[in-house]
């Protein structure tokens, strides 16, 4: 009984990604089948279960851009920003949301803690610069 036990404690941490991974995939399936309510409902749960977890982080946001839904992106975002203690790249996430809601002021604001953040000498500053690049974001 111990080891049974002791082997369910071992195995719970692999299964708990692991579901959560297929429930990813699965509103990954929903958004390309155009089934947005149901992606929508599930990336809320995701979020709400792995707040933490990047991949659906990136993909909520992704799928929130895809159906134009700036107030929810614009939230997810915000949320983000005040759970992570440095996290610069969101700053560009949620710039992003206010160019598309055509908030200019909001945006540049959002972008100049991101550029005053760089230091120019390490790995980072070559990600939040491409970051900028991808969208052809002018911020320079």
């Amino acid at each position: 009984m111990r080891r049974t036990y002791l082997l369910l404690l071992l195995l719970l941490p692999w299964s708990i990604p692991r579901a959560q991974t297929k429930s990813l995939v699965q509103a990954q399936l929903y958004v390309d089948n155009n089934e947005n309510e149901k992606a929508k409902d599930l990336f809320e749960d995701l979020i709400k279960q792995s707040p933490d977890n990047g991949d659906v982080y990136h993909a909520y946001y992704d799928f929130l851009f895809k159906i134009k839904d700036w107030k929810h992106a614009e939230h997810l975002v915000e949320h983000q920003i005040k759970k992570s203690n440095y996290a610069p790249l969101l700053h560009i996430d949620l710039g992003r949301v206010y160019q598309k809601q055509g908030k200019e002021k909001k945006a540049n604001e959002q972008f100049d803690i991101v550029v005053q953040s760089m230091s120019g000498d390490d790995i980072f500053t070559t990600r939040i610069a491409n970051s900028f690049e991808e969208d052809s974001l002018d911020v320079w």
